[in-house]
């Protein structure tokens, strides 16, 4: 029953217009998922929508042990991608699983906050962006020129 409400789930996997935009703008970046999902549920998940080609890697919680928002995925995360976390910026939709508890793990946290929810909820500390092409305004400010990878959220 479940793996019949799995193949359902994964096979109506539909991208946001923003996010082929937003790899195409990242092209020099490493990209990567974390994820609190099974890796091969996810995997699938990443296949199916096209774009896991696109992943340099993809974690999970399964094979990492950890679960967000423990700090320990994240860096799991940055040393698969062979970069700092002071280096890297995590993007998700999450603002407290995604974007503080990255933050908290040493990397820049970023709010996709594609709902334009609880705007007073986002600490000034994180940055707020609504759609992912935003990311690419992110690369030339100042405080995120240095960036080498990108975690993007599924």
């Amino acid at each position: 029953m479940l793996s019949e409400y799995w193949e359902h789930y994964v096979s109506m996997c539909q991208l946001y217009d923003d996010v082929k935009e937003c790899f195409a703008q990242l092209q020099k970046c490493k990209i990567g998922v974390v994820t609190n999902g099974q890796e091969a549920q996810q995997v699938e998940k990443l296949r199916r929508c096209g774009i896991l080609s696109v992943m340099d890697v993809v974690v999970t919680s399964e094979v990492a042990g950890f679960a967000k928002p423990a700090p320990q995925i994240f860096q799991y995360a940055c040393a698969k991608l062979g970069v700092q976390q002071t280096q890297s910026v995590y993007v998700g939709d999450n603002l407290e699983l995604d974007a503080i508890a990255a933050r908290d793990a040493g990397l820049i946290g970023v709010w996709l906050n594609r709902l334009h929810g609880d705007l007073q909820a986002s600490p000034r500390i994180i940055k707020r962006i609504n759609r992912l092409t935003e990311l690419s305004e992110l690369s030339t400010h100042q405080d995120y020129q240095n960036q080498t990878s990108f975690c993007i959220l599924q």
